[in-house]
């Protein structure tokens, strides 16, 4: 290979790592967001459970008060919030594994076999 191209194909490296920083990046806003996500849940589920707490201590004679279907209803609608924000993390969990398999790829597949190709 002629320097021309073993210049051409170092330049390509040299993006190709910026590439890998950018999924970095990407993956620790990631990270970031599922944290946030995460302690959101805990509080909703902190509540959800005082809600519960509460809707159950309701005296049998008012279970059939609209107190008591309020407060069943607001735990229904929290229980649903908990279960889509713990979706939403696995997913995130699902995606940031993706983006380590893809650096992963660019630093040992691409970045190495071009390495190799010019003889670096």
């Amino acid at each position: 290979m002629n320097n021309k191209r073993r210049k051409k194909i170092s330049d390509v490296i040299n993006n190709v790592n910026k590439y890998k920083t950018d999924f970095e990046y990407i993956k620790s806003k990631l990270s970031e967001l599922k944290h946030n996500i995460n302690s959101a849940k805990d509080d909703v589920d902190m509540i959800l459970d005082e809600e519960t707490e509460a809707r159950d201590n309701i005296p049998e004679s008012l279970q059939d008060s609209e107190r008591y279907w309020e407060s069943d209803q607001a735990v229904t609608d929290m229980e649903e919030v908990v279960d889509d924000m713990e979706s939403i993390v696995g997913d995130l969990d699902d995606v940031i594994s993706t983006i380590d398999d893809k650096i992963d790829e660019i630093e040992t597949d691409i970045i190495g076999n071009l390495e190799a190709a010019i003889g670096a």
